[in-house]
């Protein structure tokens, strides 16, 4: 019994495909077999198929287009075919690159059937380089002109290791290559198995809008000089050096609400900040004021939101040093309800009266990223601010000039007065909730560890933001406007870009993650406007490119008034999911976008995996060999065919013992029909 791979990992990197075919030609030693025996050939991937001879003794076995090699799955079937036949041997022509191995209750069941399994090995001797975009992350919706960062995961394995390369953000529409980063090559890296593994942080400017389509590329690098070894230079996998990543621009002021409760000299600076800024929409209001101050801000306002509708016209709020007294429950509630289920970003900014400490078993308590108590200390010596790499991939906290380049020295120098904080809050690092990340922490050490000085959340739908200090002005005194101003609008920006993406649709379809793989499964999440809810939601799955069929999905009723559905694409493509119905697609705006590809686990080596191979013949008393010496294996393979000698032979209808079997059947039968009154 011959078993041929016919999963995409045959075509690379000579094709092992080409191997395949020169094995299965009319002339090749596989024909020798069905002289002493009969033969069944074939092909498996995902699923077992028989192949057939065609006229001149070769074997048709069509494309090598499976995803993947499920070998045990594979020898299972053909056993279970062959059923109530003696088998001499399982040959497989494979590279042994499988998601299925054979496990012990095959290799036991071969034992006991006496199956030999022998290997002819496709596939490199060497292992072949590859360099791949293993993942990347970025906004899916930002502001034009904004600082949106991307930051890509690059996997170099094998020989690649030791290549130089070279990774872009380009902008497909146009070509421009937005920004770049280089790669240097790695030194010694003969002898390591494990992959090196480099995150990449590339940034852009967008100046359109509307839906754009990015694309993270990497290539041999254009400025280092690699080495001319072919195995070093080939890349295994040209298809996985491309990512896209689909982006949504939007050209209109960012909303600001920013409430403080007396006039610190952060309060003066950061709402004139506001003012200025073109970009930005701001309505401020001072507490304190007197009943004829006029409030300040682009768009002023005469009091608090108090209403849903009052709340969404923002992107984003900013807390200061205010009591919590000055809300009302209802005013909190919807707050809250704002950053969970609409994306509006939330920044406190810390004060010695009474943030955080007035918050304290508020409604608003929750959108604190840390736990009580709330009697902040002030941190015991002044301190400058150093961003984390959590800052660098959210694209904050780039104050540089070059958005790349590292963060100002000078910032950092406790010798510069002007760049030190002399007010800010101890928190404790236990007290941070477990989905907070600290942006910023002071460069001194402080009793034993770096104290947090910019501290995030997610909370729903949006972000929370928490700066411990009210001095970011004093950067005012070393640069001007500069470092406070990209300081504060770069976090503000990011804390906004959640609710670009939700508009006034009330109907929201989330989907986790928002890139899978083929045949892995996604959670679909739905969430319906306030009124007696269905018993189930119908959803469909529209492929873009409209080549196949739509696909249809139902969610159940779950956790927190949700629907949820669970998702197996079986398909690539970019799939965007809406309702059924029309009435609610009309209020579901463009619904949810899921970017589907196809597994490489199996295509990133392009060796042989002999090991496994050699252990299954050596269980099983088979052999492995390469393409050259199939000849050899053809002749060891084993024959349990049985042959008799001298057999008997005595025709038994001529004899008189027949004639009396067959009227004594008849006599019976007539019989007992003449007493059953038949006849």
């Amino acid at each position: 019994m011959e078993v041929a791979d016919l999963s995409n990992s045959l075509n690379e990197p000579k094709s092992r495909d080409a191997a395949l075919r020169e094995l299965l030609a009319s002339d090749s030693p596989f024909t020798l077999i069905g002289n002493e025996h009969r033969v069944e050939w074939y092909g498996f991937s995902d699923a077992l198929s028989p192949l057939t001879r065609t006229a001149d003794g070769s074997v048709a076995t069509g494309d090598a287009i499976g995803d993947q090699s499920l070998l045990s799955r594979a020898i299972e079937q053909a056993l279970s075919r062959s059923s109530g036949r003696q088998i001499s041997a399982v040959v497989l022509l494979t590279d042994g690159r499988t998601t299925d191995p054979p496990d012990r209750n095959l290799i036991r069941r071969l034992q006991a059937e006496g199956v030999t399994v022998s290997s002819v090995v496709l596939g490199a001797d060497t292992a072949v380089g590859d360099t791949a975009i293993a993942a990347v992350q970025a906004p899916k919706r930002a502001f034009s002109k904004d600082i949106v960062p991307v930051e890509a995961m690059i996997e170099r394995r094998g020989p690649a290791r030791a290549r130089a390369s070279r990774v872009e953000l380009v902008d497909i529409a146009t070509g421009t290559v937005l920004d770049f980063a280089e790669l240097p090559a790695v030194a010694n890296v003969a002898g390591e198995v494990a992959p090196q593994r480099d995150t990449v942080q590339l940034v852009a400017s967008p100046t359109t809008t509307g839906d754009a389509r990015w694309e993270v590329r990497v290539s041999e690098s254009l400025v280092a000089n690699t080495p001319n070894d072919q195995q070093t230079t080939r890349d295994l996998l040209p298809v996985n050096n491309r990512r896209a990543v689909p982006i949504t621009l939007v050209d209109r002021p960012m909303r600001v609400l920013y409430i403080d409760g007396y006039p610190r000299w952060e309060y003066r600076y950061l709402k004139n900040l506001l003012q200025r800024e073109q970009t930005i929409e701001s309505s401020v209001m001072l507490l304190s004021a007197d009943r004829d101050f006029a409030q300040e801000g682009n768009t002023p306002i005469a009091r608090l939101p108090r209403t849903r509708e009052e709340f969404e016209r923002f992107d984003l709020i900013v807390i200061g040093d205010i009591p919590a007294t000055f809300f009302t429950g209802e005013q909190l509630m919807e707050m809250k309800r704002a950053v969970a289920e609409r994306g509006t970003g939330l920044a406190w900014i810390g004060g010695s009266r009474s943030t955080p400490r007035t918050w304290h078993g508020t409604t608003a308590e929750e959108l604190l990223p840390f736990t009580g108590p709330y009697e902040l200390e002030r941190l015991s010596v002044p301190v400058n601010l150093s961003p984390t790499p959590l800052a660098a991939r959210l694209g904050v906290l780039r104050l540089a000039d070059d958005p790349k380049s590292a963060f100002p020295a000078e910032l950092l120098s406790a010798d510069e007065g002007w760049a030190q904080l002399e007010w800010a809050q101890r928190i404790p690092i236990q007290s941070l909730k477990p989905a907070s990340e600290i942006l910023a922490e002071s460069a001194q050490e402080i009793e034993g560890g770096h104290a947090p000085l910019v501290v995030g959340m997610r909370y729903g739908a949006g972000n929370v933001l928490y700066v411990a200090t009210d001095e970011i002005w004093r950067w005012r005194n070393g640069r001007g406007e500069t470092y406070p101003e990209r300081f504060w609008v770069q976090l503000l920006r990011s804390l906004a870009r959640p609710s670009l993406g939700v508009g006034r649709e009330e109907v929201r379809i989330a989907i986790e993650p928002g890139r899978s793989v083929v045949g892995d499964t996604v959670r679909v999440e739905v969430e319906l406007p306030a009124g007696p809810p269905p018993t189930t939601v119908a959803l469909e799955a529209i492929p873009e490119d409209s080549r196949g069929a739509a696909v249809d999905i139902v969610a159940t009723p779950g956790l927190g008034g949700l629907f949820v559905a669970a998702w197996s694409p079986e398909r690539e493509g970019r799939w965007k999911v809406r309702p059924r119905d029309p009435s609610l697609a009309a209020r579901a705006g463009d619904g949810a976008i899921l970017e589907v590809t196809r597994s490489d686990r199996e295509l990133r080596d392009a060796e042989a995996d002999r090991p496994l191979l050699e252990s299954l013949a050596r269980e099983t008393g088979g052999r492995v060999v390469g393409p050259a010496d199939v000849a050899t294996l053809v002749r060891s393979l084993p024959n349990r065919s049985i042959h008799t000698e001298n057999p008997l032979r005595d025709p038994i209808w001529n004899s008189p013992l027949a004639l009396a079997i067959l009227m004594s059947l008849l006599a019976s039968e007539w019989i007992v029909r003449r007493s059953a009154r038949l006849i």
